[in-house]
């Protein structure tokens, strides 16, 4: 069977966030395509075209915060809202946080340089301390794997830890950390670069290297939500549990 995946030359997705009211979830790409979702309908409301490369963005109040390989842009949301677009900082973001009223953002001044392991590592950060590596890859032969679990994400209904390994989603339990199940879709053979859960649990989003949406049933693991980014739906099922 011959390898179908796209190389690093092509476009993929790089963060997905969601309005607090679940409202919309937004999407953006490698060639900077920020993508507004409506949830009701699972259409694109709107979208934007950012000139740089955005890597993280969310959502507060009527704010969309966009961390670029440039800076941190602050665009209106909804985009009707009355705040105006802006730029702050003049370094590439690494990291985009927030909690409660406060806005926390990691810059860094030049090019960074990340050791790629093969392992992913647990921390407790109340008591600051270590707790467990899982070993997911082989990185002597599997060194593109790595690159793609670095977006994980938590299932905050189950409490499990989803990681995303080549083209299947690995869910570990919290106590001990062993893997409790997996998801993996065999009509597409793409990596996965990224899991984000709904606000509410119910389901959660995955993005592939080519640049398909899949919205999955956090329980059944069932797919009502296939979007391929050439405008067109290729699967429409049903609606998440209520």
């Amino acid at each position: 069977m011959s390898d179908t995946r796209t190389t690093t030359n092509s476009n993929y997705f790089t963060d997905i966030c969601y309005s607090g009211n679940g409202s919309h979830f937004v999407v953006c790409d490698k060639f900077g395509h920020i993508y507004v979702f409506d949830s009701t309908n699972d259409r694109i409301e709107y979208k934007y075209l950012c000139a740089d490369i955005p890597s993280h963005i969310l959502i507060h109040n009527h704010s969309l915060y966009v961390g670029t390989n440039h800076g941190l842009q602050i665009h209106p949301f909804p985009r009707q809202s009355n705040i105006r677009s802006s730029v702050l900082f003049d370094h590439p973001i690494s990291f985009l946080y927030l909690s409660g009223c406060s806005l926390f953002v990691s810059t860094r001044g030049g090019e960074a340089t990340a050791s790629i392991d093969g392992y992913v590592r647990i921390f407790n950060t109340a008591e600051q301390k270590f707790v467990k590596e899982l070993a997911l890859i082989d990185i002597s032969v599997d060194i593109d794997t790595a690159k793609s679990y670095v977006q994980m994400d938590w299932d905050l209904v189950e409490d499990l830890l989803a990681i995303p390994t080549k083209n299947c989603i690995y869910f570990y339990e919290t106590n001990s950390f062993g893997m409790e199940k997996a998801y993996e879709n065999n009509t597409n053979e793409e990596y996965i670069d990224l899991i984000k859960y709904s606000p509410n649990g119910n389901y959660f989003i995955i993005t592939y290297r080519n640049n398909t949406l899949v919205a999955v049933d956090s329980i059944s693991h069932r797919i009502y939500l296939v979007y391929a980014f050439n405008n067109v739906f290729t699967s429409l099922n049903r609606r998440p549990r209520a």
